[in-house]
């Protein structure tokens, strides 16, 4: 895992459970992280300047981990992802759009991990377009 300069912090947010405590130990020691219960994400939001949703919440239901109301609490500027690419959009890039943020899903993503894969087992990189196409073709 490659870490951050020092002059980056990176906050990550996740629900408070049993285990809490072990993860946060691990992931600290791995980087300048700080690990927070998911109930804190509020007081953060104006400060971010990149959000990721790294979750599975809206890949099988119409939720997101965050609400409009808590985008327009964020940064004008602030770069919003959600690594789930279905439904399109996601219920997480659907909140940050309908607060006037940037927001992209995971399709790039996907494809460019694939698009890398297809490279170091052909030796040649595919079309990524038409990779694209085929994704959104199986709807």
């Amino acid at each position: 895992m490659a870490t951050a300069p020092k002059s980056v912090t990176l906050h990550v947010f996740n629900r408070m459970g049993e285990h809490f405590a072990e993860k946060a130990a691990k992931v600290q020691d791995l980087a300048q992280v700080e690990l927070h219960d998911l109930d804190e994400i509020d007081v953060y939001l104006p400060y971010a300047d990149l959000i990721v949703n790294a979750t599975n919440v809206g890949m099988r239901d119409n939720r997101s981990v965050l609400s409009t109301e808590q985008f327009y609490d964020t940064q004008p500027d602030v770069q919003v992802v959600d690594i789930i690419y279905k439904p399109e959009p996601t219920p997480f890039v659907a909140a940050a759009r309908a607060a006037n943020r940037q927001a992209d899903d995971g399709l790039a993503m996907l494809v460019g991990q694939g698009a890398l894969s297809f490279e170091q087992w052909r030796g040649e990189l595919p079309n990524v377009q038409a990779m694209k196409r085929a994704i959104n073709k199986e709807d």
